[in-house]
């Protein structure tokens, strides 16, 4: 059997000559182009040789080319590779003798595994950080919703209690305009008075966002002052009374309290046409109670 040696002439990585044979031998990152070059020395006539190659890690079946002396590779893959050799007579079989050279690929920096878990976890932190902007968005959007419907309240309460208690002096100065008109003048001055200050009470909430009692009083001092604007020229006697220490209430419940207040006396007045009006505190250690 004329079993043939394949020989490894040369090897060039983007048309560079690498030195060759090496026991460590290592190509630049982003090798583009390989060739490798070969033959078999063969001291014998009338028979063609045939080679077959194969790069393990890359191509790792056998390929048949012919008499054809030249491997070329494109864009080899980062990492170990091997390419292995075999030549014959066309006459013979695959002879066992293999020819190899072993090389390392060396990764670009974007194809390391430490570059890889470092945009994993850029990508992570960026879906981490649009989930808190958009929950941080759609809570800034409920924000905006429910203060503009605890506006919308406040004007709306504003102006109905004002309504009412200027209904009610109007009321008043009409069924006394034949009997006193010094009094009925009087009624229609308050309304006027209680007119101008729930427009500019309105014009408070919308401005400053807020929901304090008028003048920044106490709530005792409000809803007296509240009550006796409602029961000016009535015979309705309203008495008030407090029990235990007063304390200051959250802004917001001190105006619920006061317009609840308001509604109530103003109901009274108005559709109970009551005599007498009691109004009661009691400050508890953790409660306001009316």
């Amino acid at each position: 059997a004329r079993h043939l040696q394949p020989v490894i002439e040369s090897l060039q990585a983007d048309d560079v000559a690498v030195d060759f044979p090496s026991t460590d031998l290592h190509l630049p990152s982003n090798t583009a182009r390989m060739e490798i070059r070969y033959t078999a020395p063969d001291l014998t006539t009338g028979s063609t040789i045939r080679f077959r190659y194969r790069l393990t890690g890359f191509v790792d079946v056998w390929s048949d080319v012919g008499s054809e002396r030249v491997a070329r590779f494109v864009n080899v893959p980062p990492g170990r590779h091997r390419f292995e050799l075999q030549a014959r007579h066309d006459d013979e079989d695959w002879s066992a003798a293999t020819s190899a050279v072993a090389f390392y690929v060396t990764p670009a920096f974007y194809q390391t595994p430490w570059f890889l878990a470092i945009v994993g976890l850029g990508l992570l932190l960026l879906l981490s950080a649009s989930h808190y902007l958009r929950v941080r968005w759609l809570r800034m959007e409920s924000a905006v919703a429910n203060e503009r419907r605890r506006l919308a309240g406040e004007i709306h309460d504003s102006l109905a209690q004002g309504f009412s208690a200027i209904s009610v002096q109007i009321e008043a100065a009409l069924g006394r305009l034949q009997r006193s008109p010094e009094l009925a003048i009087s009624h229609l001055k308050l309304a006027s008075d209680v007119s101008r200050s729930s427009l500019s009470e309105a014009r408070r909430s919308i401005w400053n966002l807020q929901a304090t009692p008028a003048n920044n009083s106490t709530l005792t001092d409000a809803i007296n002052a509240a009550c006796e604007q409602i029961l000016f020229g009535h015979d309705a006697k309203l008495h008030f009374a407090i029990r235990g220490k007063p304390w200051k209430a959250n802004p917001f419940a001190e105006h619920s309290l006061l317009r609840i207040t308001q509604e109530a006396v103003s109901n009274a007045i108005k559709h109970g046409h009551a005599r007498e009006i009691r109004i009661e505190q009691a400050y508890e250690f953790t409660r306001l109670v009316f």
